[in-house]
């Protein structure tokens, strides 16, 4: 019969297997435990050491001066939050004392409306069109002028009011008068409207001198990180510049919207057709030092366009009231002046410990770039870039591995600079003939 040996596993050889394992694990284990350090390479490079040292000097200056110093990367920060109170007080007339049309308008009068949040508006000129009531009359826009016989429409929505259907000629009312502007033109869409419409074109002899007029200015802010609070109505009485201002002095204070370089004019800017100034107080506090140093700046901006179709500031407002015979009038007034908007930006800084321990980490982390740089000069720029390289990279193969290996030294005690890898390849394999 023909037998078939089967081999079953030894012991011997489960335990040899095992005893390899608990070694490479050992092994392993133990080189988890070992410190590995950068190798060094000293470069006697005057060009790449001043390199690498003045691009550390540079970082440094960064830090200390621009990060630390002029940011204040030592504090923490805060943006105030408040309100603002206003109150204003003047005089001013228009008319005159001969003519028995001289009017007073005091603040109350210029003032509206008499309260606006962190705003308010000034009166510099008007058209008051009075004794308004609800009636028929021709129209002045450019959309209600018609020919001559023809027709408008009926209930046509057009600037003034809406349309009855009829084409009137205004040359033959009492009194003969035009279709508004256009002077040449007699036939107008007769309206449904408040007659007798209103004349929309300013006139100087409204304008009003609010020049003196004083701004008490009542600013209270707080810094809600730190719990601080502050206001600028401090001392005795008002003090100019600080919490009183004219409206002369603002005008004269904002710069000209096409040409910073010049100001403001009251009489050429402002009277007649008004405008919108931001007036901006910027609180740059540091409380490391007393609180009393922190007060606000005011810088004055016009936010109008002066260059388009629509200039300055204006709205209207009706005032509305029964006459004798009962019947509802109005006096409609457009008001053009000075809207004075407040404004309170800034910010306050206060010494903590995180954000400068945050900066300085960051500034040294920088300062390896400087370490980058000269590594790049030198393995890629410098003359002797070849020789560099052979210095600073250390290429082992596996024949070397277990040539350190047979022989009890470590791979680090090798040279940095070996000689060429065929002499040392050739020795290991004379070594391994002569085996």
């Amino acid at each position: 019969y023909m037998g078939i040996l089967v081999s079953s596993p030894s012991p011997c050889g489960f335990s040899h297997r095992a005893m390899t394992f608990w070694k490479s694990a050992k092994r392993t284990l133990a080189s988890s435990c070992y410190y590995n350090t950068v190798k060094l390479v000293h470069i006697k490079s005057r060009k790449l050491g001043a390199l690498h040292y003045g691009i550390q000097l540079l970082i440094l200056i960064y830090i200390v001066v621009y990060v630390i110093i002029l940011k204040k990367g030592y504090q923490t920060f805060d943006a105030p939050i408040g309100t603002v109170a206003l109150k204003t007080k003047g005089n001013a007339f228009v008319g005159n004392l001969t003519e028995g049309t001289f009017q007073i308008w005091d603040a109350n009068d210029v003032t509206y409306p008499p309260l606006e949040e962190d705003a308010t508006f000034l009166t510099t000129n008007f058209i008051w069109t009075a004794g308004q009531t609800r009636g028929v009359c021709p129209g002045t826009a450019a959309n209600e002028v018609c020919s001559s016989g023809g027709t408008c429409g009926t209930l046509q929505s057009t600037t003034n009011g809406l349309t009855t259907g009829l084409c009137v000629n205004t040359s033959e009312l009492s009194p003969p008068s035009y279709c508004g502007t256009y002077s040449n033109l007699t036939s107008c869409c007769e309206l449904y409207a408040w007659c007798p419409l209103e004349n929309d074109t300013a006139s100087t002899a409204n304008e009003l001198d609010i020049t003196a007029f004083t701004v008490f200015v009542k600013e209270n802010i707080q810094f809600p990180a730190f719990g601080i609070e502050r206001t600028n109505a401090m001392g005795l009485e008002p003090t100019l510049g600080v919490n009183l201002f004219t409206v002369g002095g603002i005008v004269s204070s904002t710069p000209l919207a096409n040409n910073k370089k010049y100001t403001m004019s009251y009489e050429n800017d402002v009277v007649s057709l008004g405008a919108a100034i931001a007036v901006i107080s910027t609180y740059d506090c540091n409380f490391d030092y007393a609180q009393s140093h922190c007060n606000p700046k005011f810088t004055f901006v016009r936010l109008d366009d002066p260059s388009s179709f629509s200039p300055g500031f204006n709205f209207r407002v009706a005032y509305y009231y029964r006459n004798a015979n009962g019947t509802l009038v109005r006096d409609l007034v457009k008001l053009y002046g000075l809207r004075l908007i407040f404004v309170i930006s800034g910010v306050g800084g206060k010494f903590s410990i995180i954000p400068l321990l945050q900066n300085v980490g960051a500034g040294l982390a920088l300062l390896t770039v400087a370490t980058l740089v000269a590594d790049f000069a030198a393995l890629n720029c410098a003359k002797d870039r070849a020789k560099f390289k052979r210095a600073k990279v250390l290429n082992v193969t596996d024949e070397d591995m277990a040539d350190y290996d047979s022989s009890g030294d470590d791979i680090d005690d090798a040279p940095v600079v070996r000689p060429a890898p065929a002499p040392l390849h050739a020795s290991i394999n004379g070594r391994s003939n002569g085996q």
